[in-house]
């Protein structure tokens, strides 16, 4: 079995914009039914299987910021129909978190306001830690729209495993940082906390761990011909070891 580093750690896990005005949408008038609290927001973002109104980081921002944010999720089906419906009904949202796709959407269709003076006035810190190339993706015929979600500079966000500190805690387990120290850890969290240890959504590839066999990106150079990562002989021997995790019950079946 491969013994390569998987570093266990929180990043941002989406690589979108985020953050975009709405035209008509005056802040503060989001939540609690537009009460007009400058220090209430109401934000929509994608569907995921959390409730981010109890989260953590949530309570966290408000906490640091002084401000209540009321979150909101589109659906897991047909989310871009949704939008499409909550902004012809001119929904007075404070914050949207879009996918590429939709941000694009909105914006082509003029629903959006131009955040330039705002930014200039009050990003003074925004500007110094997002870079150049990420700002590139928030403008639309030359005007920024969206403020870029990213891993600071020039880096882009990524997906990575978060692992359960508490856990590792008590039962005496160090961060893995191969494969095998995982299964162990998974093994473990199963028998001793009695959970599916393992889950990872709707993907159909893990990237965290098809990245230690290789797979990196989607397409791959072998032999001086660009291939399909499925195609490529490191799938067999990533699917062969989520089979097995699969087969000892330490993956989410969905």
């Amino acid at each position: 079995m491969r013994r390569q580093r998987i570093w266990i750690s929180v990043v941002a896990i989406i690589t979108v914009l985020s953050l975009i005005g709405c035209s008509g949408a005056k802040s503060g008038q989001g939540a609690e039914g537009g009460e007009g609290d400058s220090k209430q927001l109401r934000q929509l973002m994608p569907f995921d299987r959390f409730e981010p109104n109890g989260d953590a980081v949530a309570q966290y921002l408000k906490e640091k910021t002084g401000y209540t944010v009321k979150y909101e999720m589109l659906p897991a089906e047909n989310a871009d129909e949704k939008l499409n419906l909550l902004m012809a009904n001119k929904e007075p949202y404070d914050i949207l978190k879009l996918e590429p796709a939709q941000y694009y959407q909105l914006v082509s269709s003029g629903a959006l306001e131009p955040l330039d003076d705002l930014i200039e006035k009050y990003g003074t810190n925004m500007k110094q830690v997002i870079g150049p190339d990420s700002w590139v993706s928030a403008r639309y015929e030359g005007k920024t729209y969206a403020i870029p979600e990213t891993g600071g500079g020039n880096g882009s966000a990524s997906y990575a495993l978060v692992v359960r500190k508490d856990w590792l805690d008590e039962l005496n387990l160090e961060v893995p940082t191969n494969l095998d120290e995982l299964v162990t850890v998974l093994k473990a969290f199963k028998e001793k906390k009695n959970v599916i240890p393992l889950t990872g959504g709707k993907i159909p590839v893990h990237p965290d761990i098809a990245s230690v066999f290789g797979l990196t990106t989607a397409w791959l150079e072998r032999d001086g011909k660009i291939i399909h990562s499925v195609e490529a002989p490191e799938m067999k021997e990533y699917l062969e070891f989520m089979s097995k995790l699969y087969q000892e019950g330490l993956i989410d079946s969905e």
